[in-house]
């Protein structure tokens, strides 16, 4: 019950902010914020209000972190900025995803994507490979020879 409560209260609270209107424009962010958020600029008018609101806490936190923590920040936004809108939307699934996990798989999935070293974003590639279904994988490749009687 009291779990409910708490997060019930935090849920209103972030509806309030929004409710009570997140900044509309670059310019009302504060110099420091501006700097924190600056890999963003660009696309700060279309983000939701609520993603800008969490973005706005993210920057007032950031003097207080650490400055490895510091870097990380400014190289996840830096990512990001960088991503196609197909790729932010399959982001953005992939977490959704991962968060649904059980804790333990979670770490589990985690832990086997840190032990891979996939942890850059790779740019979108002109060509794509689409794999081929399951039952068609496990049969041999069509030789380009003829056939031989």
């Amino acid at each position: 019950m009291v779990r409910t409560a708490l997060i019930l209260a935090v849920w209103w609270a972030q509806a309030s902010l929004v409710w009570a209107g997140a900044p509309d424009g670059w310019e009302t962010l504060t110099t420091a914020q501006q700097q924190v958020l600056q890999p963003v600029q660009s696309e700060w008018h279309q983000f939701p209000a609520l993603q800008r609101q969490r973005l706005i806490v993210l920057a007032n936190k950031f003097p207080a972190m650490k400055p490895t923590e510091q870097h990380r920040i400014q190289s996840k936004l830096r990512e990001w900025a960088k991503l196609t809108p197909e790729q932010r939307t399959l982001a953005r699934k992939n977490y959704r995803q991962l968060h649904q996990l059980p804790s333990d798989k979670r770490r589990h999935v985690k832990q086997r994507i840190k032990q891979s070293g996939n942890r850059t974003i790779m740019p979108k590639t002109t060509t794509t490979v689409t794999p081929l279904p399951p039952q068609e994988a496990d049969k041999p490749a069509p030789s380009s020879q003829p056939p031989q009687n």
